[in-house]
């Protein structure tokens, strides 16, 4: 079993990094997992977040940010966007190798 958290392992865990979205997407295609469970980060979508004092980045109708987005809050939304999209191309490869 493989984890990739970057609570447990660090910088080598680094969902940011394209060399590891690549290196987890070639295993998944390659068929070299049974089972695919993933966690994405959720603050960013949160009711919690509002409830800490900090701004609304979301809606129904601008799932990805809503526009204009501050400044200090553009690189957290798209490091959270990053994770969605490669939860959702994971699940596509998982689904496409019958795991």
């Amino acid at each position: 079993a493989d984890e990739v958290d970057v609570l447990v392992g660090g910088e080598a865990h680094d969902l940011t990094k394209v060399a590891l979205q690549e290196a987890i997407c070639e295993a998944v295609r390659a068929g070299e997992y049974e089972l695919v469970w993933m966690g994405v980060p959720c603050s960013s979508f949160s009711v919690l977040h509002l409830q800490s004092g900090a701004r609304r980045l979301r809606s129904r109708r601008q799932p990805a940010g809503i526009t204009p987005i501050p400044a200090e809050w553009e690189a957290y939304l798209a490091k959270h966007n990053g994770f969605v999209r490669l939860a959702a191309r994971v699940a596509e490869l998982a689904r496409n190798a019958d795991i």
